[in-house]
């Protein structure tokens, strides 16, 4: 009996070990998204995003901290290009914090972070220097928090994915407003390298 009990938890632990294995093999491929986005400035609704265009383009990876089947732990990090017609161009980079729930082919991701972006106006702003108002212009630099929310389809190495997410920007007008807020809603697809 004793025997029998010693093989059968030798034969467990051998079969988790290797399932273990498969996830860590799994996570090494390098994951790399590709995405096309419209980006809109103004407070989260869905009745803004229909509106005019201002596209944008971006490239993510992503660490995994744990995968299994039905739920995995990562970091995005997210390289960007936007251009809103009426306001700036905008680069910018972030790295969320997110949760993949997964049922069969089907995933969710919700995540949350930091993030740094150059901005270029269209329109001349003015500092006041010295006693004097000057035209202040060329890029600005800026702090963003980001949250968002995507829905996905995989098919072995491949998915595909739709996702909003919302930024807010600060500072906004050169120190002389807090905040503006931003929402962008994209399309994309994912494939491990």
């Amino acid at each position: 009996m004793r025997f029998t009990t010693v093989l059968l938890l030798n034969l467990a632990l051998t079969g988790y070990s290797k399932g273990i294995a498969q996830t860590i093999q799994k996570t090494k491929k390098l994951p790399l998204r590709l995405s096309v986005f419209s980006q809109h400035v103004s407070l989260p609704s869905i009745n803004r995003l229909g509106g005019r265009m201002n596209p944008g383009v971006k490239i993510a990876t992503e660490r995994y901290y744990t995968t299994n089947k039905r739920v995995s732990l990562f970091q995005s990090f997210d390289l960007g290009y936007a251009h809103h017609k009426s306001l700036d161009d905008l680069l910018f980079v972030t790295s969320e914090f997110g949760i993949r729930p997964k049922v069969e082919r089907f995933f969710a991701d919700i995540k949350v972070g930091p993030g740094f972006m150059m901005s270029h106006t269209k329109n001349p702003f003015y500092q006041y220097k010295e006693h004097s108002w000057a035209q202040t212009g060329g890029w600005q630099k800026k702090l963003l928090i980001t949250a968002g929310a995507g829905v996905g389809y995989a098919v072995k190495d491949l998915a595909v994915v739709l996702s909003w997410k919302w930024l807010l920007e600060t500072p906004y007008l050169v120190n002389e407003s807090a905040v503006l807020p931003r929402q962008q809603l994209e399309a994309g697809f994912q494939i491990a390298l």
